[in-house]
């Protein structure tokens, strides 16, 4: 997992967002099913690479995590030590399908950012099978043997 603690870049970023407009957009359920969740810039945490179009991005907490899905890949992804996160509609928080981008700073193929067109959370099951789906570790060794016991619980095995 690679923080963001230098990395994190967001122009013109409205630090003091409003808190009614980040409680609808990131909450709903149909935000997320639609890819619309948000993430105030400054409490992204980390994130990690799934492949060139596709990374988990966690916020404040392990429990905070959303799959985002760039239009456009970016080749550089998997091997960027840093990411800038640039928040397009100034509201201080990156979100799915909005002007929001995501870019290589120090990218050898190219300097073009890629908008963001979804970002939804996922919890801890999604995140065990992207994971597997993607071949990384995405959960902790403990929390995968505890949701692999309770799945097998929910079918009967």
């Amino acid at each position: 997992m690679k923080t963001t603690t230098a990395a994190l870049l967001v122009l013109a970023a409205g630090v003091c967002a409003d808190a009614v407009y980040a409680a609808d957009a990131g909450s709903s359920s149909s935000n997320s099913s639609r890819g619309r969740d948000c993430l105030f810039a400054r409490h992204s945490h980390s994130w990690r690479v799934l492949d060139r179009q596709h990374l988990i991005l966690w916020g404040a907490s392990q429990k905070d995590a959303y799959l985002v899905t760039l239009f456009t890949p970016l080749h550089d992804l998997s091997f960027a030590e840093s990411l800038a996160f640039i928040d397009g509609d100034h509201n201080g928080m990156i979100c799915g399908d909005s002007f929001d981008k995501i870019a290589v700073p120090d990218s050898k193929v190219t300097s073009f950012p890629s908008d963001i067109s979804s970002m939804r959370k996922v919890d801890q099951a999604e995140l065990l099978a992207l994971g597997e789906q993607y071949k990384v570790k995405l959960v902790s060794e403990p929390k995968a043997q505890e949701l692999k016991r309770h799945d097998k619980k929910a079918h009967g095995e």
